[in-house]
């Protein structure tokens, strides 16, 4: 029984060493910006244990740090959130893969994505969260990747494929040739 809410709406309390109110009417609300953390990566909407891969993982998520994937590696799916403490249910997301998308999504509530089918090479996945109240956090969360080349699309693949097609048409010419000159000295001979 040592509170008392007075009629100006401040709360009174009663402690041992005396007397203390809280005045709520000064208190100036702040909305606090909703920061993004990219909370899982999934590789052919498959879980993955990236700790028992060669690549290094983040402390809090499982979530790999700069992984060198394999060409077959390219369906790839990102699993991202946003806390905010006053307004969670009304957190939006802005994403851009950069090596794909020419600038940001529009804003969704949606807390995954998928890219399916990925070329080789090098992306960095970046998210925003904002509220309809605080406006987007700048600081966006960011995943680097690298997808490998597969082999038969390196240049030294083609240029192997190159000089080998290149033989086999040499050496198919070489046999016509010599077969049409064997037939020209057994006809000559006759």
């Amino acid at each position: 029984e040592a509170a008392f809410l007075d009629s100006k709406d401040r709360l009174w309390f009663g402690t041992i060493i005396g007397v203390t109110v809280y005045d709520p009417a000064p208190e100036v609300k702040t909305e606090g910006l909703a920061r993004p953390i990219i909370q899982n990566v999934r590789l052919d909407l498959q879980a993955v244990d990236w700790s028992r891969r060669k690549d290094s993982v983040k402390a809090w998520f499982p979530v790999p740090v700069n992984p060198v994937l394999d060409p077959e590696e390219n369906n790839i799916r990102i699993e991202y959130k946003a806390v905010s403490l006053t307004n969670s249910n009304n957190i939006r997301y802005k994403y851009m893969l950069e090596g794909i998308d020419e600038d940001w999504s529009l804003p969704t509530s949606e807390t995954q994505i998928t890219y399916p089918a990925l070329p080789s090479g090098a992306y960095t996945f970046r998210v925003m969260a904002g509220t309809t109240d605080s406006g987007w956090n700048p600081a966006a969360a960011q995943f680097s990747f690298n997808i490998t080349t597969p082999f038969q699309q390196t240049w030294w693949f083609r240029l192997l494929m190159a000089l080998l097609i290149v033989g086999f048409i040499y050496s198919v010419m070489r046999f016509r040739i010599n077969s049409v000159e064997r037939q020209r000295r057994i006809l000559a001979s006759k």
